[in-house]
């Protein structure tokens, strides 16, 4: 019955989704993504905005759209595309503020340590991205399964069991496994289904690099929420060991507390207050 559920949520019928599906072509190129785009208002201003933010500094401003695509290159136009897609997504499943202030603190402490660690705009992105993004399985679940997700929130209350285990006891499955459907539906990139689908069990050691910034992540805000939480340093420390470093900071959560105060120059999730 699940399954059957999540087979019948639409492809959303958006120009962001299109796109994304677009690029993802090997054939795919600036001039006829240009064509794709242009009547698009709101999706040419988040370009130019970002290409010309500091990002992606350059002695002259980015004026067309050509220029904007050029400059930031087929990862990042993916990446705004996803940011867009993830908007409908967020209203399908009618996601409340507090689900949407989660997401994006994780996506802010998550790029946060892998600044940190590495000096990789790249990784940065994919990983704010995977932080953004991790728990969609669980809004598809409580989207479907209001009743249901109250009983796995009412049996995770005041108790030190994960979330997900309550998840597997209600449906007899949980919410990775649930996103990694979606993401994998939705054509997302490997490293990202890769991320909705083991940022709690960390199987998949090839994606760590990626996947343990979202698992530090998400067990702070879980911990700062006073949610069922696992403790979080034996990984940290393991995340930055992959890169020869130790961490950086005597006081982790003062740090990450910190960082979730400083306000991104480029935020592409809408306000839903």
């Amino acid at each position: 019955f699940l399954l059957t559920k999540l087979r019948d949520v639409p492809i959303l019928n958006s120009d962001a989704y299109k796109l994304l599906h677009y690029t993802s072509q090997p054939e795919a190129d600036f001039k006829k993504l240009e064509e794709m785009i242009r009547d698009n208002a709101g999706l040419c201003s988040q370009f130019l905005r970002v290409a010309n933010s500091s990002l992606f500094y350059r002695p002259t401003k980015v004026d067309t759209i050509t220029q904007a695509l050029v400059k930031l290159g087929f990862l990042y136009v993916r990446q705004i595309l996803i940011y867009n897609f993830y908007n409908s997504v967020l209203n399908l499943f009618r996601a409340q503020k507090e689900v949407i202030e989660h997401a994006k603190g994780c996506a802010t402490i998550s790029e946060f340590v892998c600044k940190n660690a590495v000096n990789s705009p790249d990784e940065w992105a994919k990983i704010r991205l995977g932080g953004l993004m991790h728990d969609i399985g669980s809004q598809a679940l409580a989207f479907f399964f209001p009743e249901q997700y109250e009983k796995v929130l009412h049996e995770s209350k005041g108790k030190t069991t994960p979330l997900y285990l309550s998840e597997i006891v209600v449906f007899g499955t949980e919410h990775q496994a649930v996103g990694r459907i979606l993401a994998q539906k939705w054509n997302f990139p490997e490293y990202l289904s890769t991320i909705i689908g083991d940022h709690h069990y960390l199987f998949q050691g090839k994606w760590n690099g990626l996947t343990l910034p979202v698992y530090c992540a998400d067990n702070f805000l879980n911990q700062k929420a006073m949610l069922p939480f696992v403790p979080f340093d034996s990984q940290l420390s393991a995340y930055f060991a992959k890169f020869g470093k130790e961490i950086p900071w005597k006081n982790v959560p003062e740090e990450f507390s910190n960082a979730l105060l400083v306000k991104p120059e480029i935020d592409l999730i809408e306000d839903k207050s």
